[in-house]
């Protein structure tokens, strides 16, 4: 009875995983493409859904095998194969291709979209990033510049507004002491008998010394 139910069971999932394979749905995962820089260690999956009782796994880079991994009985754990490259150069950089067979219950390949590596220089990095950073310190200037001007524009009109107003006050305070000065100096030259009176003017008068000398001799005879 039990060897009855585990060839049903064996059946019903060679069944299923032949309709899956032949359906189409037997598709292949790839991690995303890569930026990395030389000496540095990549990391790149491919995985596919469905658990199949044979598996081989091929690595392709330009259409050259790289690493070839079998799976046998895989029934259970993680559907993955794993691809690492070591302290990698300009040499590591191109497309790699996950082929995945399936032997059993049909022969089925499928390849993934590929991971493309694009390995930079060391250099041209630095040179990148020093020039994001010329970038900032540009944008950062301009933008102080672009809030401290209109600040200081006004700073300077204040500031001129301000002046004149204390030129103006001073002018004022200047001209009204200078006019009561004037009438009080007009005040001590001019004299009057009394209000509403013409002003009289004293005029010194002389006589000769020869008129009083005559005068005096007429008396005396």
């Amino acid at each position: 009875m039990k060897l009855l139910l585990c060839s049903l069971l064996l059946a019903s999932y060679c069944a299923l995983s032949s309709r899956c394979v032949s359906s189409g749905t037997f598709v292949v995962t790839q991690s995303p493409d890569l930026s990395v820089e030389e000496g540095e260690t990549v990391n790149i999956t491919c995985c596919w859904p469905l658990q199949f009782e044979s598996v081989t796994v091929n690595w392709m880079k330009h259409d050259t095998e790289l690493e070839s991994f079998n799976f046998k009985n895989h029934s259970q754990g993680s559907n993955c194969s794993h691809l690492t490259l070591s302290n990698v150069t300009r040499e590591d950089s191109g497309t790699y291709i996950c082929r995945v067979t399936v032997e059993i219950p049909v022969l089925t390949i499928k390849e993934g979209n590929g991971t493309v590596i694009t390995v930079v220089d060391n250099t041209e990095v630095n040179t990148t990033r020093e020039h994001q950073r010329s970038l900032s310190v540009e944008r950062s200037v301009i933008i102080c510049l672009a809030v401290m001007t209109p600040l200081l524009l006004i700073t300077l009109l204040c500031f001129c507004c301000l002046r004149r107003r204390q030129a103006r006050t001073a002018r004022v305070i200047y001209e009204v002491p200078h006019i009561d000065s004037e009438e009080v100096e007009m005040d001590k030259h001019s004299t009057s008998s009394s209000t509403g009176s013409s002003q009289w003017c004293q005029v010194p008068v002389y006589e000769s010394f020869d008129y009083f000398e005559r005068v005096e001799n007429k008396e005396s005879e």
